[in-house]
């Protein structure tokens, strides 16, 4: 039975259709996608008992060795070809929950902190990649030095540039958490990677809509026209994203009943997965959209819900987009062998798109050159970034060089550029799908297995936020003493406002503005968590004296929790003050002693 599951995959479909409502081989199919997503989850939480500080498991590269092994007893026997619906499942089914989920779990303080940063290494930056890579490449094929994509028309070039140009730091990302590095630095490599996905698909449909033929020329009248559809799309794609996020806030908070927690995740996905569906029909980003739909539903949304909601609503949508991730990869080191060894699929020919060639010099120059346009993208925007921040405030808010080369590193291929690549259409197809295999390959296997070296080699600081945790349990303590019922959450909240006091960052004019306002007109009709006086005493304003608190209300869960917190403020403040006047005495006494010594000496 298991080696018919497996043959379902590599094996063509039944010639005769079935009479029964569900026919054998999708249910082998899918029988067999379910086992190995269930092998990956148990091998990827197996492998996380032995991370160290110096080698992290690889959840992206454990799928694709899964998929690979998978695809070793069909060497020599039929193989089907790269399915060429498979670019449609990803985008209309796998992508949407991941983009859904990294907005709706962002951090959106550090953010929206490194908006400028994260908006120019991700629409600038993409940009200047994808040109680099591009027309590098098209100047190598037009001298003969490489035989991948055409050397009279760069249109191929362009296209293979921006599908190359998407990042998809997984493991990167799963090992700078692990490893608690800067907020800063977590949120660059995020945001930049989130947005520059979108971005690399809106580059490739500009680029694919380019004129074909050897006597290629951009007019000013095209290149105008591809400027502004791409604007259309990015800024078209956010204010979509936007509406359906607002449209979902005011259902919530004025609609729906809290009572029923299933009937809240439902109307939320709905609405999510409609913000995508309805991008797509409208000829602009989907993948945008939805993320900028989950960033406002984070902020606005989620608050308007239940307790069991919110609680549901997170855990439903990182299961979903852990599934959708785990079976890309499966998928992707399913299909390695018959894409680079030809003769694991010997029926295969170039007129039905099924051969591949590898061309290496092509692959050696696409790597090097992915590479060096990553550099030329990060590090001047990122010292660009550094020169306009000259106020004082903005100076710890400078991006390093470590951070810089972390930012370069962490650029590993992935998903979005190989469904990109199965919707090349070309005579240079059996070229360009299996140098984007071995570039995955090498960036995820290699380089995601190098993260950790590689932030021990810079330096780069680690468990920065231990803190947090300190602030927590304080929290938790604090709870326990006063009485109640309260969820993790609250101790969150708890903890990030504790750390907030000290380690808050400073606000701009318009910022300040933006707050008064939304806390006066927005929040009231659209919900989302209300700023009480738990802030108004951390903006510098004077601290309360000790044991100026009001005893809370035990009925009322925030005042206790706003009780708690400024409790374990105030001790802390009294522990704080208590060692400085320590050090003072101590200072004093050892003035004084050897202020007498000296003088007996003398």
């Amino acid at each position: 039975m298991v080696f018919k599951w497996a043959q379902a995959i590599g094996g063509p479909p039944p010639p005769k259709p079935s009479d029964k409502v569900i026919d054998e081989y999708s249910s082998m199919v899918t029988a067999a996608c379910c086992a190995l997503v269930l092998i990956c989850t148990l091998l990827g939480n197996l492998a996380s008992r032995f991370n160290t500080d110096y080698w992290f498991h690889n959840d992206s590269a454990l799928a694709i060795l899964i998929g690979f092994v998978a695809s070793l007893p069909f060497c020599g026997e039929s193989y089907t070809k790269i399915h060429d619906e498979f670019d449609t499942i990803f985008f209309l089914y796998l992508v949407p929950p991941i983009l859904f989920e990294a907005g709706f779990a962002l951090n959106r303080k550090d953010f929206f902190k490194n908006i400028s940063a994260i908006i120019t290494l991700a629409v600038v930056g993409t940009i200047v990649a994808s040109m680099v890579l591009g027309i590098s490449l098209f100047l190598l094929a037009k001298y003969d030095i490489i035989d991948g994509v055409s050397g009279e028309n760069p249109k191929e070039a362009l296209m293979f540039g921006s599908m190359m140009s998407a990042t998809d730091p997984i493991a990167t990302l799963a090992v700078l958490g692990s490893l608690d590095v800067e907020p800063q630095l977590y949120s660059l490599v995020f945001g930049e990677s989130v947005i520059n996905d979108a971005i690399a698909v809106v580059l490739f449909q500009t680029f694919a809509n380019l004129p074909d033929g050897e006597d290629f020329a951009l007019t000013p009248e095209e290149g105008f026209k591809a400027v502004k559809n791409f604007l259309i799309v990015g800024f078209g794609s956010v204010f979509l994203g936007m509406i359906f996020g607002i449209a979902s806030a005011l259902l919530s908070k004025h609609v729906v009943s809290h009572r029923h927690a299933h009937a809240e995740v439902t109307i939320v996905l709905t609405i999510a997965y409609l913000s995508f569906i309805v991008a797509d029909v409208l000829d602009v980003s989907g993948l945008m959209s939805i993320f900028f739909c989950g960033v406002l539903m984070s902020h606005y949304t989620k608050h308007n819900l239940s307790h069991d909601g919110r609680e549901t609503m997170h855990n439903v949508a990182r299961t979903l987009a852990y599934i959708s991730e785990t079976f890309v990869f499966v998928y992707f080191g399913f299909t390695i062998l018959p894409t680079v060894y030809s003769d694991c699929h010997p029926k295969a020919t170039k007129e039905d798109d099924t051969k591949f060639d590898l061309n290496w010099p092509f692959i050696g120059w696409s790597l090097l050159l992915c590479l060096i346009s990553r550099a030329v993208n990060i590090f001047p925007l990122s010292m660009m970034l550094n020169l306009c921040k000259t106020k004082s405030h903005q100076q710890e808010s400078k991006i390093s060089y470590k951070s810089m080369t972390m930012i370069w590193f962490s650029g590993l291929r992935g998903a979005i550029a190989f469904a990109l690549a199965l919707t090349v259409k070309g005579p240079n197809r059996h070229f360009i799908i299996p140098c984007v295999v071995i570039i995955i390959l090498f960036t995820n296997v290699f380089l995601g297995q190098l993260t950790a070296p590689m932030l021990r080699l810079l330096k780069v600081p680690l468990f920065v936020n231990r803190e947090r945790e300190v602030a927590k349990g304080a929290v938790f303590n604090r709870l326990d003493s006063i009485g109640g019922s309260f969820s993790l959450t609250h101790a969150n909240i708890g903890s990030e406002s504790i750390f907030s006091l000290d380690h808050r960052g400073h606000r701009s004019k318009w910022h300040r503005m933006w707050r008064r306002v939304e806390e006066r007109f927005v929040k009231p009709y659209l919900g989302g968590r209300v700023r009480d006086d738990i802030g108004s005493h951390t903006g510098g304003g004077p601290p309360r004296p000790p044991g100026s608190l009001a005893p809370p209300d035990p009925t009322n869960p925030h005042d206790v929790l706003r009780h708690a917190l400024l409790t374990v403020r105030e001790e802390e403040e009294r522990e704080r003050r208590m060692s400085t006047e320590s050090g003072e005495i101590l200072a004093d006494i050892n003035g004084e002693g050897g202020g007498a010594a000296g003088a007996a000496g003398g």
